[in-house]
């Protein structure tokens, strides 16, 4: 009896050690399966289209920035790349819409420093933290434009007007209570004088407001108004740079000349979510970057639309997270 007791305890005893050979050899097998389906994804990303979403209308310049970078990452990428404009809401509902999507590197969001404005101002629950910018593409300059057919013909002319009859002339600016707007009141401040701000959610229509007279000036970039400034329907009366002058603009006035404080200019920069694999956002930034600093056809898009007169146009990730990380800290004390 006691020697049955003693082989039914040893082969208890081998089938246990046998079971647990089994299983950490299972757990193993497991777990480097896992990182090889998360290597696997990163290595042959993208296999699929790629979603660019616009938090703004057709026409403008961050629409125009997404579209040629867009094509130009798709060229690198072997991918196709689609933009979506999803305008309104200073870009929240675009913001939205990326926050709804897996963070897979198959969707990027395409922002300006309205994505600051939204978190000072508590209007969308997303932290900052929850993106990652592939890197500062663009740092626009701001202009008062108007059209050629109006009583204007300098910007003495929109200060003489304006303190006569305080906030009665119109600037029109993109989106309410954004980037647009902080710029527009920082302007009157230079200025000394008020206009009444006008919100649109896209350039295209502010545009045809100003050239048919509906609406008096607008603050906008140089670059996605080129076409008409050079037809001669619009004017450009000021520009915001520290520049002395602006090829081509020399009769223009500029902050050094008039004294002026204002020089922030509008900047874009691609995003994703920042719990996208890192690999996964190593290749996007890199074919990103090599667009923006290398590509013949962008950088002839810069200097055609005005945006080389920044040299410090493009900043990479971890600089631009920090500069934004700052921008934050000042426009909550300066909105709130």
């Amino acid at each position: 009896m006691k020697r049955n007791h003693i082989l039914f305890a040893a082969i208890l005893f081998l089938s246990v050690v046998f079971l647990q050979a089994c299983g950490n050899g299972g757990g193993e097998d497991t777990s480097n399966e896992g990182n090889g389906d998360a290597g696997g994804e990163a290595a042959n990303y993208p296999e699929r289209t790629i979603e660019l979403v616009v938090g703004y209308g057709e026409g403008g310049g961050t629409d125009n920035f997404a579209r040629l970078v867009g094509q130009k990452m798709s060229e690198k990428l072997g991918e196709n790349i689609n933009v979506v404009n999803q305008p309104g809401s200073r870009g929240a509902i675009a913001e939205e819409y990326v926050q709804n999507q897996p963070a897979d590197g198959y969707t990027i969001w395409v922002a300006t420093p309205d994505i600051l404005v939204n978190i000072a101002t508590d209007s969308t629950p997303y932290p900052l933290d929850d993106y990652t910018p592939l890197g500062r593409g663009q740092l626009d300059t701001y202009t008062i434009q108007t059209s050629s057919d109006s009583e204007f013909d300098d910007i003495d002319a929109v200060i003489e007007a304006a303190e006569e009859n305080p906030g009665t002339i119109t600037i029109g600016g993109t989106s309410a209570d954004g980037f647009d707007e902080l710029s527009a009141n920082r302007v009157m401040e230079d200025l000394g004088i008020e206009l009444r701000y006008v919100p649109y959610d896209e350039a295209g229509m502010m545009h045809s407001d100003v050239l048919g007279g509906h609406t008096d000036l607008m603050l906008e970039e140089i670059g996605p108004a080129r076409a008409t400034i050079e037809s001669g329907d619009l004017d450009v009366l000021a520009i915001f740079i520290d520049d002395e002058e602006v090829e081509g603009f020399e009769d223009v006035p500029t902050n050094p000349e008039r004294g002026w404080e204002f020089t922030d200019g509008n900047a874009r920069s691609f995003y994703v979510k920042s719990d996208t694999p890192e690999e996964i956002i190593n290749v996007l930034e890199e074919a990103y970057a090599e667009v923006i600093l290398e590509d013949e056809e962008y950088l002839q898009y810069e200097e055609d639309n005005y945006l080389h007169i920044r040299e410090d146009g493009y900043l990479p990730r971890e600089e631009y997270e920090a500069l934004n990380e700052e921008l934050l800290e000042e426009y909550e004390e300066t909105l709130n």
